[in-house]
């Protein structure tokens, strides 16, 4: 992949040492491998911490939107280590030329590189819908009381719209008590339901069986 145009790419240190294992352990055959290219985009990539890592960063078990643009089609996946693939649940490992091509990407970027068969593909990073370390990063900044300004206001609003609704339920239970429930007096001259005798209620039965 000398000969083409590659983007500056950028892995998290956790990420690195798992990804050179598993390149290390890949690298067998003669001919250019995945676990070759992987090796070499790890070569060239710039290390940083997890916290360092910009949110539009392709990290594993990121979730990511691409373009191929050689097909122009679009897919949303998520970057596994291999074992945890899932064609299905769009998991792609690694190991898969595009996982390898998406691994460090940010968002914009394209990747080119040689297929098996000799022929060129390009993808284009256009978005990163979840990205591990930046979540962990949001979750120990709420841990140590430093939450971000949009989540703070979020909540702040959500508090103000719950305690305003608390109120009108509190004044709309005072405008709307129920009735008290009166007492019915009977008449003591209206006719009052006479009992069935027992011959009469035999006979229900009966006609109720058929």
């Amino acid at each position: 992949m000398d000969d083409l145009n590659l983007p500056p790419i950028t892995i998290s240190a956790i990420d690195y040492d798992r990804l050179s294992r598993i390149a290390s352990a890949g690298v067998h055959n003669q001919r250019y491998t995945v676990a070759e290219m992987l090796a070499d985009e790890l070569n060239r990539a710039m290390i940083a911490a997890p916290g360092a890592i910009r949110p539009d960063v392709v990290t594993m078990h990121s979730e990511v939107e691409y373009q191929d643009e050689v097909t122009g089609q679009t897919r949303r996946i998520t970057l596994v280590y291999p074992g945890e693939e899932d064609s299905n649940a769009g998991r792609f490992s690694v190991l898969m030329a595009v996982g390898t091509a998406l691994i460090g990407l940010s968002g914009g970027q394209s990747m080119e590189w040689q297929g098996p068969t000799g022929g060129r593909r390009k993808i284009t990073l256009r978005r990163v819908h979840f990205q591990p370390e930046r979540m962990a990063s949001l979750g120990a900044r709420i841990r140590n009381g430093n939450m971000p300004q949009g989540l703070s206001q979020q909540r702040k609003r959500r508090r103000r719209v719950k305690s305003e609704n608390k109120i009108l339920d509190t004044r709309e239970s005072r405008n709307h008590r129920p009735a008290e429930a009166k007492a019915v007096v009977v008449p003591a001259w209206a006719p009052q339901p006479n009992p069935l005798t027992r011959e009469e209620i035999r006979k229900l039965v009966i006609d109720q069986i058929g």
